[in-house]
Protein backbone atom coordinates (compact mmCIF):
# COMPACT_ATOMS: atom_id res chain seq x y z
CA UNK A 1 0.00 0.00 0.00
CA UNK A 2 2.94 2.31 0.69
CA UNK A 3 4.00 2.11 -2.96
CA UNK A 4 0.47 3.00 -4.08
CA UNK A 5 0.46 6.04 -1.81
CA UNK A 6 3.90 7.03 -3.14
CA UNK A 7 2.62 6.73 -6.72
CA UNK A 8 -0.42 8.93 -6.00
CA UNK A 9 1.74 11.52 -4.22
CA UNK A 10 4.05 11.63 -7.24
CA UNK A 11 1.04 12.19 -9.54
CA UNK A 12 -0.28 15.02 -7.34
CA UNK A 13 3.14 16.69 -7.12
CA UNK A 14 3.61 16.36 -10.89
CA UNK A 15 0.30 18.14 -11.53
CA UNK A 16 1.28 20.87 -9.07
CA UNK A 17 4.67 21.33 -10.77
CA UNK A 18 3.09 21.65 -14.23
CA UNK A 19 0.61 24.17 -12.81
CA UNK A 20 3.40 26.28 -11.31
CA UNK A 21 5.27 26.15 -14.63
CA UNK A 22 2.12 27.09 -16.59
CA UNK A 23 1.59 30.15 -14.39
CA UNK A 24 5.27 31.08 -14.78
CA UNK A 25 4.97 30.74 -18.56
CA UNK A 26 1.84 32.89 -18.61
CA UNK A 27 3.64 35.60 -16.59
CA UNK A 28 6.17 35.84 -19.42
CA UNK A 29 3.40 36.68 -21.89
CA UNK A 30 2.15 33.30 -23.14
CA UNK A 31 -1.61 32.77 -23.27
CA UNK A 32 -3.04 30.43 -20.62
CA UNK A 33 -3.87 27.66 -23.13
CA UNK A 34 -0.40 27.70 -24.71
CA UNK A 35 1.28 27.94 -21.29
CA UNK A 36 -0.62 24.88 -20.02
CA UNK A 37 0.18 22.87 -23.14
CA UNK A 38 3.88 23.77 -23.19
CA UNK A 39 4.28 23.05 -19.46
CA UNK A 40 2.76 19.59 -19.87
CA UNK A 41 4.78 18.99 -23.04
CA UNK A 42 8.09 19.88 -21.37
CA UNK A 43 7.33 17.89 -18.21
CA UNK A 44 6.44 14.72 -20.11
CA UNK A 45 9.27 15.17 -22.61
CA UNK A 46 6.97 14.99 -25.62
CA UNK A 47 8.73 17.92 -27.29
CA UNK A 48 6.27 19.13 -29.93
CA UNK A 49 7.99 21.21 -32.63
CA UNK A 50 5.74 24.24 -32.92
CA UNK A 51 6.09 27.99 -33.22
CA UNK A 52 5.14 28.22 -29.53
CA UNK A 53 7.97 25.85 -28.62
CA UNK A 54 10.37 28.00 -30.63
CA UNK A 55 9.22 31.09 -28.74
CA UNK A 56 10.15 29.30 -25.51
CA UNK A 57 13.63 28.45 -26.78
CA UNK A 58 14.26 32.07 -27.80
CA UNK A 59 13.15 33.45 -24.40
CA UNK A 60 15.79 33.07 -21.62
CA UNK A 61 13.31 32.83 -18.72
CA UNK A 62 10.97 30.43 -20.54
CA UNK A 63 13.96 28.30 -21.54
CA UNK A 64 15.04 27.96 -17.90
CA UNK A 65 11.52 26.97 -16.87
CA UNK A 66 11.36 24.34 -19.64
CA UNK A 67 14.76 22.88 -18.71
CA UNK A 68 13.75 22.56 -15.06
CA UNK A 69 10.48 20.91 -16.11
CA UNK A 70 12.34 18.35 -18.22
CA UNK A 71 14.62 17.41 -15.31
CA UNK A 72 11.76 17.12 -12.83
CA UNK A 73 9.63 15.28 -15.38
CA UNK A 74 12.23 12.58 -15.96
CA UNK A 75 12.67 12.06 -12.22
CA UNK A 76 8.92 11.99 -11.63
CA UNK A 77 8.15 9.51 -14.41
CA UNK A 78 10.94 7.14 -13.29
CA UNK A 79 9.72 7.31 -9.68
CA UNK A 80 6.11 6.70 -10.70
CA UNK A 81 7.03 3.68 -12.82
CA UNK A 82 9.19 2.27 -10.00
CA UNK A 83 6.30 2.62 -7.53
CA UNK A 84 3.96 0.80 -9.90
CA UNK A 85 6.44 -2.02 -10.44
CA UNK A 86 6.82 -2.49 -6.68
CA UNK A 87 3.03 -2.44 -6.28
CA UNK A 88 2.31 -5.16 -8.83
CA UNK A 89 5.29 -7.45 -8.13
CA UNK A 90 4.69 -8.00 -4.44
CA UNK A 91 4.80 -11.79 -3.93
CA UNK A 92 2.73 -11.77 -0.73
CA UNK A 93 -0.40 -10.44 -2.41
CA UNK A 94 -3.55 -12.51 -3.09
CA UNK A 95 -4.91 -13.38 -6.54
CA UNK A 96 -7.52 -10.58 -6.45
CA UNK A 97 -5.31 -7.86 -4.96
CA UNK A 98 -4.17 -6.61 -8.39
CA UNK A 99 -7.78 -5.79 -9.32
CA UNK A 100 -8.40 -4.02 -6.02
CA UNK A 101 -5.14 -2.08 -6.30
CA UNK A 102 -5.86 -1.10 -9.90
CA UNK A 103 -9.33 0.10 -8.91
CA UNK A 104 -7.93 2.18 -6.04
CA UNK A 105 -5.29 3.73 -8.30
CA UNK A 106 -7.76 4.57 -11.08
CA UNK A 107 -10.34 6.08 -8.71
CA UNK A 108 -7.66 8.05 -6.84
CA UNK A 109 -6.18 9.44 -10.05
CA UNK A 110 -9.67 10.40 -11.22
CA UNK A 111 -10.34 12.17 -7.91
CA UNK A 112 -7.00 14.03 -8.06
CA UNK A 113 -7.71 15.07 -11.66
CA UNK A 114 -11.23 16.31 -10.85
CA UNK A 115 -9.87 18.38 -7.95
CA UNK A 116 -7.07 19.71 -10.14
CA UNK A 117 -9.49 20.64 -12.95
CA UNK A 118 -11.89 22.48 -10.62
CA UNK A 119 -12.05 26.13 -11.66
CA UNK A 120 -12.08 27.20 -8.00
CA UNK A 121 -8.97 25.16 -7.22
CA UNK A 122 -7.21 26.43 -10.36
CA UNK A 123 -8.11 30.03 -9.58
CA UNK A 124 -6.87 29.71 -6.00
CA UNK A 125 -3.70 27.91 -7.05
CA UNK A 126 -2.95 30.50 -9.73
CA UNK A 127 -3.23 33.36 -7.24
CA UNK A 128 -1.00 31.63 -4.68
CA UNK A 129 1.56 30.51 -7.28
CA UNK A 130 1.66 33.94 -8.92
CA UNK A 131 2.21 35.63 -5.55
CA UNK A 132 4.96 33.18 -4.55
CA UNK A 133 6.74 33.49 -7.89
CA UNK A 134 6.77 37.26 -7.67
CA UNK A 135 7.85 37.29 -4.02
CA UNK A 136 10.53 34.61 -3.99
CA UNK A 137 11.91 34.55 -7.55
CA UNK A 138 13.48 36.99 -9.98
CA UNK A 139 10.61 36.52 -12.43
CA UNK A 140 10.02 40.25 -12.93
CA UNK A 141 7.53 40.20 -15.79
CA UNK A 142 4.06 41.51 -16.54
CA UNK A 143 0.91 39.46 -16.04
CA UNK A 144 -0.39 40.10 -19.56
CA UNK A 145 -3.79 38.55 -18.88
CA UNK A 146 -4.45 41.27 -16.28
CA UNK A 147 -2.51 43.96 -18.15
CA UNK A 148 -4.66 43.59 -21.29
CA UNK A 149 -7.95 43.09 -19.39
CA UNK A 150 -8.51 39.85 -21.29
CA UNK A 151 -11.00 38.64 -18.68
CA UNK A 152 -13.25 41.57 -19.66
CA UNK A 153 -14.47 42.53 -23.15
CA UNK A 154 -11.01 43.32 -24.54
CA UNK A 155 -8.63 40.87 -26.15
CA UNK A 156 -5.48 40.40 -28.20
CA UNK A 157 -5.94 38.39 -31.41
CA UNK A 158 -4.64 37.60 -34.89
CA UNK A 159 -6.36 38.49 -38.17
CA UNK A 160 -5.26 36.70 -41.34
CA UNK A 161 -5.71 38.69 -44.54
CA UNK A 162 -7.13 36.75 -47.49
CA UNK A 163 -7.55 37.95 -51.07
CA UNK A 164 -11.15 39.05 -50.51
CA UNK A 165 -10.61 40.63 -47.12
CA UNK A 166 -11.58 44.28 -46.78
CA UNK A 167 -8.13 45.23 -45.46
CA UNK A 168 -6.18 43.70 -48.36
CA UNK A 169 -4.13 46.21 -50.40
CA UNK A 170 -5.12 49.19 -48.24
CA UNK A 171 -2.89 51.45 -46.18
CA UNK A 172 -3.31 51.88 -42.45
CA UNK A 173 -4.35 55.49 -43.10
CA UNK A 174 -7.15 54.36 -45.43
CA UNK A 175 -8.72 51.79 -43.10
CA UNK A 176 -8.65 54.02 -39.97
CA UNK A 177 -8.98 51.09 -37.57
CA UNK A 178 -8.48 53.27 -34.50
CA UNK A 179 -11.88 54.80 -35.22
CA UNK A 180 -13.29 51.30 -34.69
CA UNK A 181 -11.42 50.99 -31.40
CA UNK A 182 -8.86 48.55 -32.79
CA UNK A 183 -5.11 49.03 -32.45
CA UNK A 184 -2.68 47.20 -34.76
CA UNK A 185 0.33 46.23 -32.66
CA UNK A 186 2.26 44.59 -35.47
CA UNK A 187 2.10 42.65 -38.73
CA UNK A 188 3.74 39.36 -39.66
CA UNK A 189 4.65 39.10 -43.34
CA UNK A 190 6.34 36.27 -45.22
CA UNK A 191 9.75 37.34 -46.40
CA UNK A 192 9.77 40.54 -44.35
CA UNK A 193 9.47 39.16 -40.85
CA UNK A 194 7.65 41.23 -38.25
CA UNK A 195 6.70 44.88 -38.65
CA UNK A 196 5.95 46.50 -35.31
CA UNK A 197 3.49 49.38 -34.91
CA UNK A 198 2.97 50.08 -38.65
CA UNK A 199 2.52 53.75 -39.59
CA UNK A 200 -0.21 55.31 -41.69
CA UNK A 201 1.54 54.76 -45.01
CA UNK A 202 2.08 51.05 -44.42
CA UNK A 203 0.15 48.95 -46.96
CA UNK A 204 -1.54 45.75 -45.80
CA UNK A 205 -1.09 42.86 -48.24
CA UNK A 206 -2.67 39.47 -48.83
CA UNK A 207 -1.36 36.76 -46.46
CA UNK A 208 -0.35 39.33 -43.83
CA UNK A 209 -1.22 38.44 -40.24
CA UNK A 210 -2.24 41.38 -38.07
CA UNK A 211 -1.78 41.38 -34.31
CA UNK A 212 -4.59 43.54 -32.99
CA UNK A 213 -5.97 44.69 -29.65
CA UNK A 214 -9.50 45.88 -28.97
CA UNK A 215 -12.99 44.79 -28.06
CA UNK A 216 -13.59 41.10 -28.79
CA UNK A 217 -16.76 41.83 -30.76
CA UNK A 218 -15.03 44.48 -32.89
CA UNK A 219 -12.08 42.20 -33.63
CA UNK A 220 -14.38 39.37 -34.67
CA UNK A 221 -16.33 41.70 -36.95
CA UNK A 222 -13.12 42.93 -38.59
CA UNK A 223 -11.76 39.40 -38.97
CA UNK A 224 -14.89 38.31 -40.90
CA UNK A 225 -15.14 41.49 -43.01
CA UNK A 226 -15.14 40.98 -46.79
CA UNK A 227 -14.45 43.43 -49.60
CA UNK A 228 -18.00 43.36 -50.95
CA UNK A 229 -19.58 45.11 -47.93
CA UNK A 230 -16.44 46.23 -46.10
CA UNK A 231 -17.01 49.98 -46.33
CA UNK A 232 -20.52 49.65 -44.97
CA UNK A 233 -19.33 47.43 -42.10
CA UNK A 234 -16.56 49.90 -41.33
CA UNK A 235 -19.01 52.81 -41.01
CA UNK A 236 -21.24 50.72 -38.74
CA UNK A 237 -18.24 49.75 -36.58
CA UNK A 238 -17.10 53.38 -36.30
CA UNK A 239 -20.59 54.43 -35.22
CA UNK A 240 -20.76 51.58 -32.70
CA UNK A 241 -17.43 52.59 -31.20
CA UNK A 242 -18.53 56.25 -31.01
CA UNK A 243 -21.72 55.24 -29.16
CA UNK A 244 -19.71 53.16 -26.69
CA UNK A 245 -17.29 56.02 -26.02
CA UNK A 246 -20.17 58.49 -25.60
CA UNK A 247 -21.84 56.15 -23.11
CA UNK A 248 -18.58 55.72 -21.17
CA UNK A 249 -18.08 59.51 -21.00
CA UNK A 250 -21.65 60.05 -19.76
CA UNK A 251 -21.21 57.35 -17.14
CA UNK A 252 -17.93 58.91 -16.00
CA UNK A 253 -19.50 62.37 -15.67
CA UNK A 254 -22.42 61.00 -13.63
CA UNK A 255 -20.08 59.24 -11.23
Amino acid sequence: MASVISFLIIIAISLLITRIAAVAFSLTGLSRDIANFQALSAFTGVGFTTSEAESILRHPIRRKIAMLLMLLGNAGIVSAVASLVITFTNESKTWYSDYVTSGIIILSILLIWLIYRSKYVKKGLDKIISFMLRKYTDLKVIDYEHFLNRDLEYDLDLISIGENHWLANKTMKEVRLKEEGIVVLGIERDGSGYIGVPDGDFKIKTDDVLKVYGRKEAIQDLSDRKLVDGDKKHKEAVLEEKNIKDFEREFELKN
